[in-house]
């Protein structure tokens, strides 16, 4: 027996017969073919003997095509029938006369009737054919030799259509012992309608003892000729009486195993009276005492009923099959439904189960896989996950499929959960808290995919909402029928997610629940919508103007990341402004952009998205300077990539930390914060001319002495201690100046005497003034509003003003 499994579950394999390299022919070692007489003469023949290899089409010269309409596989030392052959002329060929194509056999033509007397006569003995024989009696046309060969045309053929052709125009000879001659005698004519088709039957073969070959029948034209050349292997020749043995519809299972024993002859014959073979299993299995179903007979005409059946060895391993029916004189196929099952678990392992085949009768496997042993459980996987973009919305991801090992994995009645992660949401979840974020209505929201129901081999999982405060986790009931124990594939299909706007890398979903499957696959990969790049950080200082800071670019993750009609906004932190609209435009990519502007506030810079890309952009924003109040502390100034081009998804109030899309260092703090540093300015009366910390700054109105009383400007003051210019507020409809620093919240009413510090009103002995439209206090009362210390140097004339 050969030592080589073949074996493939859920179908039936064919097995293809050893077989030596063609042999170089010699008259002493030819196959005898010995030409039968056949009753009539018709294109299509009687059924093969065995097919086991596909008929086969050569598309020749001359644009035809040579094609065996069946390929037997049959026994050597005998008589045994061939294949028949076809060949033809396509449409819109010309035929002109003599045009001819010879069909050359492998082996010698022998005369009706005749048999070798033994292997060791030659070809001259039946070389002698009687006459050619044509009958143009009926339609089709065709051409008997009288020996069992025949040859038909039809298709553009019709003896009462002049256009067509008909009787008389194709002749056919035998013009050796191998060799016909199909000849064209008609006068030129395309070929119409439908191409010219001829077949060959060939009748029978005597092949001797020990051959194992392929017989062909080669087609041999001119290069001037319509007619095709090539070759059709038109018989199998094999001397094996081995059986061909494989399992079919293979269970995975822990307790009882259905499989189908597959046995087939290669040749007729095969089986006999003689016929035994043995199937054992490993330990810690036996065989059922009889088939469960009837044995089928795919083709053949061995008989069913023949089969027997015995189970022996310890508690049944071992089943025998025997047969007692007729010889085949048809090769046969059987298929026999027979059941195993576990008798002693603790002896079984899991893992393919592998029965060995022995007998009297010798097979093409000495052993194969039978069946699968598993525990319970189940499998995740994913198809192939795509690349999906952060802060989008309605992004398809991965299939997901979960196969239980075995049947009844997935426990009745029990849930099944799928989380995502923090940062990503279902799509239907996003949609109701986006769209209706006031009373959301997730109780009718649909099921992931927009499947309320996954079904397969009696198992339903069952939609049954999401979950937890976040709804991150949908939820699934399992159902399964208790009469179908078969292990389910069930696949959530065409779901669709929502990412937070800084969400990058796996997107994984965790499968939990206590119906029995734990694990998590990989649905997507998430990628930036865009990155931010500075070409440097320049350091600035606070309290200055029209500093400058670093250019940076703007990277889409891939193409169409920034939405068509969305806006870009790039948001400085708090306390630091742009002082003019730097230069924004792109430099690779076809993004389109436009209304590069400054928010009121001068801590944004806008542009609007006039058309997506297709090919990933970059936008380089140059030109920028900013203001610096004194709240701003050391360290890196980060700016903030956001807006509605970049993210559709920040507008979520489920994510705690939909952060900025990007983020970039263009600048760096060298000096503390006021509250970091001891800040001293001096004033000097009647000069608009002053000093922070030594630095020379200059006011637009000079402070001054009145009634023996110094008046300091109040916004000069509060921006020397570090109040930046949007904590400086004038209501014009109250006359009111508003300071705020740290805590510390002052208001001053021009032309009265009220000072509110926090709440608390102080009475003072001077009115609020206005000089050159700047409101002004006596220097004590200017402590009082902002917390510092203020002294009066008299030689001097200078007022120096400190933090306390």
């Amino acid at each position: 027996m050969s030592d080589k499994i073949r074996h493939k579950e859920k179908n039936i394999v064919s097995h293809d017969i050893q077989g030596g390299e063609k042999k170089v022919m010699t008259k002493f070692n030819k196959k005898m073919i010995n030409v039968l007489a056949t009753a009539t003469l018709v294109a299509g023949v009687a059924a093969p003997v065995a097919t086991l290899v596909a008929p086969t089409a050569i598309h020749a010269a001359g644009g035809g095509e040579i094609k065996a309409t069946n390929t037997p596989t049959v026994s050597d030392g005998g008589v045994v029938s061939m294949g028949s052959v076809t060949f033809t002329v396509p449409e819109g060929t010309t035929l002109t006369k003599d045009d001819e194509v010879v069909i050359k056999l492998d082996y010698d033509l022998a005369n009706k009737g005749q048999l070798p007397a033994d292997s060791s006569v030659t070809g001259d003995t039946y070389n002698t054919l009687g006459g050619v024989v044509y009958d143009f009696s009926s339609f089709p046309i065709k051409t008997g030799f009288g020996n069992g060969v025949s040859l038909t045309a039809n298709g553009a053929v019709d003896k009462n259509d002049p256009a067509k052709f008909a009787e008389g125009d194709f002749s056919a000879r035998v013009a050796a012992s191998d060799r016909i001659v199909v000849t064209y005698n008609g006068a030129t004519k395309e070929v119409v309608g439908d191409p010219l088709k001829f077949t060959v039957r060939l009748g029978s073969i005597w092949v001797d003892e020990g051959e194992n070959d392929d017989a062909e029948v080669s087609l041999e034209a001119s290069s001037s000729s319509v007619f095709p050349a090539g070759k059709a292997t038109v018989a199998k020749i094999t001397d094996s009486d081995d059986l061909n043995l494989a399992f079919s519809s293979l269970d995975t299972s822990n307790n009882k195993f259905t499989p189908k024993i597959v046995l087939e002859e290669p040749k007729a014959g095969a089986f006999s009276k003689a016929t035994e073979v043995k199937i054992k299993l490993p330990s810690g299995y036996s065989w059922a005492s009889a088939p469960r179903a009837d044995v089928e007979a795919i083709y053949g005409d061995a008989d069913p009923k023949g089969l027997k059946y015995d189970t022996r060895g310890d508690n049944g391993r071992e089943l025998v099959i025997t047969y007692d029916g007729k010889t085949s004189t048809k090769a046969t196929k059987f298929e026999i439904p027979f059941n195993f099952e576990v008798d002693d678990s603790s002896s079984v392992k899991a893992g393919d189960i592998t029965a060995s085949i022995s007998g009297k009768t010798s097979t093409n496997v000495t052993s194969a896989k039978i069946g699968t042993y598993g525990e319970y459980g189940s499998t995740l996987s994913a198809t192939d996950a795509p690349t999906i973009t952060a802060g989008k919305d309605e992004q398809e991801v991965a299939d997901i499929k979960l196969t239980e090992t075995i049947g009844e994995s997935l426990v009745n009645g029990r849930t099944l959960e799928l989380t995502l992660p923090e940062g990503a949401a279902w799509q239907p979840v996003y949609e109701a808290v986006y769209k209706d974020s006031a009373a959301p209505d997730y109780k009718n929201l649909e099921a992931p995919g927009g499947k309320e129901t996954i079904k397969d081999e009696g198992v339903i999982l069952k939609f049954a909402g999401y979950t937890g405060t976040d709804r991150r986790t949908a939820k699934y009931t399992v159902e399964r029928n208790s009469s179908d124990d078969d292990e389910a594939t069930l696949e959530f299909e065409d779901v669709e997610l929502a990412l937070a706007s800084n969400f990058t890398g796996d997107v994984k979903v965790t499968v939990g629940g206590n119906a029995g499957v734990e694990g998590e696959v990989v649905v997507a990969k998430a990628v930036a919508p865009i990155t931010a790049a500075a070409s440097n950080k320049p350091n600035v200082i606070i309290g200055a103007t029209g500093q400058t800071a670093s250019s940076f670019t703007l990277t889409e993750g891939q193409a169409e990341a920034l939405e068509d009609d969305g806006t870009v906004s790039l948001e400085l932190p708090k306390g630091v402004y742009f002082t003019s609209t730097p230069k924004v435009e792109v430099t690779s990519g076809d993004a389109k952009i436009s209304n590069v502007r400054r928010a009121s506030d001068d801590n944004r810079v806008l542009f609007t998205i006039d058309a997506d890309s297709t090919a990933a952009s970059t936008i380089t924003v140059s030109g920028v300077t900013i203001d610096l109040d004194r709240t701003v502390p050391e360290g890196d100034i980060t700016l903030d990539v956001r807006g509605s081009a970049v993210s559709e998804t920040e507008v979520y109030t489920k994510w705690e930390d939909n952060d900025a899309a990007a983020k970039v260092a263009i600048a760096t703090v060298s000096t503390p914060a006021p509250n970091d540093q001891n800040l001293k300015t001096v004033f000097t009366i009647n000069s608009t001319s002053y000093t922070v910390n030594g630095e020379s700054r200059t006011a637009d109105v000079a402070p001054y002495v009145e009634n023996s009383r110094t008046f300091l400007p109040v916004r000069y003051v509060a921006d020397a201690l570090g109040v930046g210019p949007k904590d400086i507020l004038f209501d014009k409809a109250t006359s009111t100046v508003t300071l705020i620093k740290g805590d510390r919240v002052a208001q001053i009413k021009l032309n009265t005497n009220k000072l509110t510090i926090n709440g608390t009103v102080i009475t003072m002995d001077v009115k609020a003034v206005t000089k050159n439209n700047r409101t002004m206090l006596p220097m004590t009362f200017v402590a009082q509003a902002l917390g510092a210390t203020v002294n009066y140097d008299a030689t001097a004339k200078t007022v120096t003003v400190s933090q306390k």
